[in-house]
C-alpha cells in the first residue's frame, strides 16, 4: 500500500482500511477474486475476508460470480466509487443509526472527494 494511502487510511481504524484493500484487490484483478485469494494477499483470515465481503456486498458496488471461475469483482468503474462509499457501509451496519459521526467531519468531507481508482493511481 502507498505510504500517503497507509497514513490516511489508519485514521480510520483497522476494519475500515482492511475493507479498502479488499476493494483495491478486488479492482485491480483481471478476473473475479476469490475470498481465498484476497485472505491470502492481504494477510486477513479467509473467516475475516469473508465478514468484509460480506458488508463489501452491502455496498452495491461489488458482485459475487457462482461457479468454477467464480469470485468477486466491481460492478462499476473504480472511478465512480469513493471512499466514503465504502468506509460509510462499514459504519452503518456496525453500528446503525451512529452513521460516520465517529470520524472528523474534514476526513468525511475527504473522503468523499477520493475514489478507488484515485487510490490504485497512487501506485502507478
Amino acid at each position: 500500500m502507498p505510504p500517503k494511502l497507509t497514513v490516511a487510511t489508519s485514521l480510520l481504524g483497522v476494519k475500515r482500511n482492511n475493507l479498502i484493500r479488499i476493494f483495491m484487490s478486488i479492482a485491480v484483478s483481471e478476473k473475479p477474486i476469490t475470498s481465498f485469494e484476497i485472505a491470502k494477499e492481504l494477510g486477513i483470515s479467509k473467516s475475516g475476508t469473508d465478514m468484509y465481503l460480506f458488508i463489501a456486498r452491502k455496498t452495491d458496488y461489488i458482485e459475487g460470480i457462482k461457479g468454477p471461475h467464480g469470485g468477486f469483482r466491481l460492478k462499476v468503474p473504480a472511478s465512480e466509487i469513493t471512499l466514503l462509499d465504502i468506509v460509510g457501509k462499514l459504519t452503518t451496519l456496525k453500528h446503525p443509526g451512529l452513521g460516520l459521526r465517529v470520524l472528523s467531519e474534514k476526513l468525511i468531507d475527504s473522503l468523499d472527494l477520493i475514489t478507488l481508482q484515485d487510490v490504485l493511481d497512487w501506485d502507478e
